[in-house]
């Protein structure tokens, strides 16, 4: 997956590939699941400490080499 395009939420194949194998390993619950499918990232408490949180961030956001953010230059999938 060396590009996304951020047009459209739950739209990106690779996400939701990652996204059925990780909901079934239980890493992540069905609301996690439904958050990472829409863009490619997630937040979940921290099982170790609870004041901590887990956040997964979608770094094709970021990535310069993505033609698809040639398009819309604003907040892909407001992940920041």
């Amino acid at each position: 997956m060396n590009v996304q395009d951020f047009s459209a939420p739950n739209a990106n194949y690779e996400i939701n590939r990652f996204k059925d194998y990780w909901t079934d390993s239980e890493w992540l619950s069905e609301e996690e699941s439904k958050e990472f499918a829409k863009w490619g990232y997630y937040s979940k408490p921290f099982e170790f400490n609870s004041k901590g949180r887990v956040l997964g961030i979608n770094m094709q956001a970021c990535n310069n080499m993505n033609w698809w953010l040639l398009d819309d230059r604003s907040d892909p999938g407001h992940q920041i």
